[in-house]
């Protein structure tokens, strides 16, 4: 669970980071979500979550959320990075 200073008290990403050459690449990537007892939780809690997908809009785009129905704390995953299957280049 990764949160953000400009998203709003009910809202935060359930995220990974990925990693294309070393560590210091890192990114995040994942899906916002919609959910009202996301103040309970801290940030960088494993959370596994069902829902319903939806568009809003959000700084002049479309965007995928995830409106929170089902949740629970998991424990983190081994390898808590992901990594591209392959890379390429035009």
């Amino acid at each position: 669970m990764y949160k953000e200073d400009r998203l709003k008290p009910h809202q935060f990403i359930i995220s990974r980071f990925l990693i294309t050459h070393c560590l210091a690449d890192a990114s995040v990537i994942g899906f916002l979500v919609e959910f009202g007892e996301a103040r309970q939780y801290k940030q960088d809690i494993w959370l596994e979550i069902e829902g319903r997908l939806q568009t809003v809009r959000s700084h002049g785009a479309n965007v995928l959320v995830i409106a929170a129905e089902r949740w629970k704390v998991v424990p983190p995953p081994p390898h808590p990075y992901v990594y591209p299957v392959s890379i390429r280049i035009l």
